[in-house]
């Protein structure tokens, strides 16, 4: 998911009456990169310290940063896609009648990527509680939803509806009353 982190920038030796400029570059800017192109160790300071911003990507991607001021050097840094952290569901108990509706919500760790998230949806009893194969959490966003109207049941019986996105699960559970 998207997690910004810093870069501590270190000169050998202090830097002179005007502080010292180097130069910020990222091998794939679409998943980190800097907010400018240069930054400033302060004079008679030793070191900086830069953000480095994440972005959403659809696949973990590798990215080297540089950093030029005289000699290059270099960091390696993976930004991951969101994982799934999360499976609501608006109600624990509902009387099944074929109208009335349960709003589920799939929530990722971070925003989706650039194609979106697809999450697939899976009911223990898809006779009772017929859910939708899958929900697509939008490009850039962080939650999405999906509903389902029970059938009435001959007893009150416990659903299970489970979310997964690779190799994680999310579970929540409903009771359907007749």
């Amino acid at each position: 998911g998207v997690a910004n982190s810093t870069l501590t920038v270190t000169l050998t030796s202090p830097a002179g009456p005007s502080g010292t400029v180097v130069t910020l570059a990222s091998s794939n800017s679409a998943a980190a990169s800097f907010s400018a192109g240069t930054v400033t160790v302060a004079a008679g300071s030793t070191s900086t310290t830069v953000p480095v911003l994440s972005h959403a990507v659809n696949a973990n991607a590798s990215v080297t940063l540089t950093v030029t001021g005289g000699v290059s050097k270099t960091a390696s840094l993976t930004v991951t896609t969101a994982t799934l952290s999360g499976l609501s569901l608006s109600a624990s108990t509902i009387q099944g009648n074929g109208s009335n509706s349960v709003t589920g919500t799939v929530t990722l760790s971070g925003p989706a990527g650039p194609s979106g998230t697809t999450i697939s949806l899976k009911s223990s009893n898809a006779t009772i509680a017929p859910v939708p194969t899958s929900v697509v959490v939008a490009a850039g966003a962080i939650t999405a939803t999906f509903s389902f109207k029970p059938a009435k049941p001959t007893a009150n019986t416990a659903i299970t509806i489970t979310a997964t996105l690779g190799t994680t699960s999310k579970t929540a559970n409903v009771t359907v009353t007749p």
